[in-house]
Parts: C-alpha cells; sequence; structure tokens
C-alpha cells in the first residue's frame, strides 16, 4: 500500500473451521468507497465466497447487487458465477474464468452507462474537463478468452445519443478483436 491513498478501511470477521463470515470497508482517494459483506467457505483447495451485500459508489454514483456475488478463488485463477452491480439505469456484470494455467473465458457487459458519469472516476483535471461535456449512452461487452499467457480479446461498444456540449454525433459503434 506504498503511496496509495487508502484510508477508513475497516474488517470485521468471525472464523469458524472451514468458514468465515466477514465485513470489509474501504474508501480510496475520498473517490471511491465500498462495503461488502459476505462468507467463504474453505475446501478442497478452493475458497468459495457469497457476497449477498455489495455497495460501490463514487461522487454522484451509487451501485449495488441486486443478487449475490458468487466467486471461487483457486489455486490457478478465479471462477465468477455471478457479479452484478447496478442503479437505476446503469449495470455492470461478469461472469466466467480466468486461470493461470487454463483457458479462461471470462465475459464483461456495462449496459446503459451514462457518458455524462465519466468524470467522475477521476480527480485528474485534464481527465475531467476533457469528460465533463460528454453525453450519450454506452453498452459495452468484453471478451477475454483463451490462456492469460496469450488471450484473445473481443471488445463492443455502442452509445446512443452521443454528444460533446450541444455538438450531438448520434450512435456510435465499434468493434475490436485481438
Amino acid at each position: 500500500m506504498n503511496a496509495v491513498p487508502w484510508d477508513k478501511i475497516s474488517l470485521h470477521g468471525v472464523m469458524h473451521s472451514d468458514s468465515l463470515v466477514f465485513g470489509l470497508g474501504l474508501v480510496y482517494d475520498s473517490l471511491l468507497s465500498a462495503r461488502i459483506e459476505g462468507s467463504a467457505l474453505f475446501g478442497d483447495g478452493a475458497i468459495s465466497v457469497v457476497l449477498p451485500y455489495a455497495d460501490l459508489s463514487i461522487p454522484g454514483l451509487e451501485l449495488h447487487n441486486p443478487e449475490p456475488i458468487l466467486f471461487t478463488v483457486l489455486p490457478s485463477g478465479l471462477i465468477v458465477q455471478s457479479l452484478i452491480f447496478s442503479n437505476d439505469a446503469e449495470e455492470l456484470t461478469a461472469t466466467g474464468t480466468l486461470g493461470s494455467d487454463s483457458l479462461s473465458q471470462f465475459s464483461l457487459a456495462v449496459k446503459n452507462f451514462l457518458l455524462s458519469d465519466l468524470h467522475r472516476f477521476s480527480r485528474d483535471e485534464s481527465f475531467i474537463s476533457a469528460t465533463r461535456d460528454l453525453g450519450g449512452i454506452v453498452n459495452l461487452n468484453a471478451q477475454l478468452s483463451g490462456p492469460l499467457g496469450h488471450p484473445s480479446y473481443r471488445v463492443d461498444l455502442t452509445a446512443q445519443g452521443v454528444r460533446i456540449r450541444e455538438s450531438v454525433l448520434g450512435q456510435v459503434s465499434g468493434r475490436r478483436r485481438l
């Protein structure tokens, strides 16, 4: 944590023979705050985690998990069974496997992200001024597959109603495969 502006870190937990019930709260650079509560079950070289409560927030934007987040940590990687964060309109989802010695298959989707919220993700003045006047709604689907040493990527992006200040650009879309 050298020179990383973490503060307001709180952690509590109760350990049993093969399980842990815990809560974690933290703030990063007074910009991002997170709070999670959940349980972990240890067994057969894996840690199965269930997070029935998770909140992520930046100033003016709060995301909650509408259903439990489920993932498993293995010695060789991570399996995300279900991860959803959302608010009234925006949604972030992820599922799949990321493995260091196996084939990965991982999907990430961002639905109905408001471009007008983009400037909230940084305190850097040049980023804020470059993104403050953006508008529109973005949908993004990204997939990673193959070994992590040489993965393939696919990203599909569609943005509706894109504008910069009063200049309306309309729909913007792109697709990239590597």
